[in-house]
């Protein structure tokens, strides 16, 4: 998990958040991914009676997606270098 966050913060990122404010929230929002894939692999193997190979992948895939939205905005957002322009 800490190489996944300094890989995150330093490249994919390249955030300036201070590290006492973006890790806490990194581990939680890893959290809530860990979580919501459980929940959705639940649901579709027991709902939706999909092959359990089918619904992992539905699930990575949507929990990915999650993740990077989720770290992009409230874990490292808001101090980026983004050039604005006028």
């Amino acid at each position: 998990m800490c190489l996944n966050y300094a890989l995150n913060y330093r490249y994919t990122f390249r955030s300036r958040r201070r590290h006492l404010e973006a890790f806490p929230r990194f581990v939680f929002f890893s959290g809530v991914g860990l979580g919501l894939n459980t929940l959705l692999m639940y649901s579709l193997l027991n709902y939706a009676d999909l092959h359990y190979l089918v619904a992992q992948l539905a699930a990575t895939a949507l929990v990915t997606i999650w993740n990077f939205l989720a770290n992009m905005v409230w874990t490292f957002g808001g101090t980026s270098d983004v050039i604005e322009l006028d």
